[in-house]
């Protein structure tokens, strides 16, 4: 059976979470945003005893899904037909199990090197251009508007404020040279994200100042890091400063 979670389901999904990597995409926004708003939702799949056996957690459409050896698959890919993600990311157990076909493949790596902290990297900044250099060097230029600006500074905001989102910035003389932020974080883990350097900057070693900045203030909470790198070039950046390989990541666009 599959059914929309509820704030009395909390405790159980954060617990089924915890196992696994992406469950933090998940815990994440349960943890900031509750399960009785319209922001965020999730829907669980439960055996018939009622032990959550999967998870699909939805933010803006844009959904990340948990499986199981134990989930019914016949049952959640019949769910996926009749809804309208945007995207879908899992692991690659899950959309094998489900025949969904990844429109990309990305590479999971966890942190187990040795975190540094630097001076000149700082915990806030000019996130307006920060967002610029990532839609940029990530996501596209085309998408660099001030509306999509608000709608990740609200979520940003929001989250930090509720303590789950961090960001580290080398800036001088109203320069952004590198950043870099929490995309999802929970009380035990963290996926760092949005890793851009400037490209006048790009090999002085500033991006790595950035992100391993941000792996010696998660490992001082006692919290995993993760990164999903997005490319070959970025997954040798990530092994050269203690990152390790542990999976792949699948994404679905609709």
């Amino acid at each position: 059976m599959i059914k929309l979670a509820c704030e009395s389901d909390r405790e159980r999904i954060l617990d089924f979470c915890a196992s696994f990597s992406l469950g933090v995409r998940v815990s994440c926004f349960v943890l900031v945003y509750g399960l009785e708003g319209k922001i965020f939702s999730v829907h669980i799949q439960l055996d018939d005893v009622g032990k959550i056996i999967a998870a699909v957690g939805n933010f803006g459409r844009n959904c990340t899904v948990i499986c199981t050896e134990e989930t019914d698959f016949e049952e959640l890919s019949l769910f996926f037909s009749f809804s309208s993600y945007r995207s879908v990311m899992g692991d690659r157990f899950s959309f094998d199990k489900l025949g969904i076909e990844p429109f990309e493949m990305k590479k999971l790596f966890c942190f187990e090197g040795i975190a540094e902290s630097f001076d000149e990297v700082k915990n806030d900044g000019n996130l307006r251009k920060m967002f610029s250099l990532v839609c940029a060097e990530i996501i596209g230029s085309s998408l660099d508007s001030e509306e999509n600006y608000l709608e990740f500074l609200s979520d940003f905001t929001h989250r930090r404020l509720s303590g789950f989102a961090r960001i580290k910035m080398i800036e001088k003389d109203g320069e952004l040279f590198a950043s870099c932020l929490t995309s999802a974080e929970d009380e035990n883990r963290a996926i760092i994200g949005a890793v851009v350097s400037s490209p006048l900057r790009r090999g002085s070693g500033f991006g790595k100042k950035v992100v391993l900045s941000m792996a010696k203030a998660l490992a001082d909470e006692e919290k995993m890091a993760y990164v999903i790198a997005l490319n070959e070039k970025a997954e040798e950046f990530y092994k050269h400063i203690g990152f390790k390989y542990i999976g792949d990541i699948c994404q679905y666009k609709g």
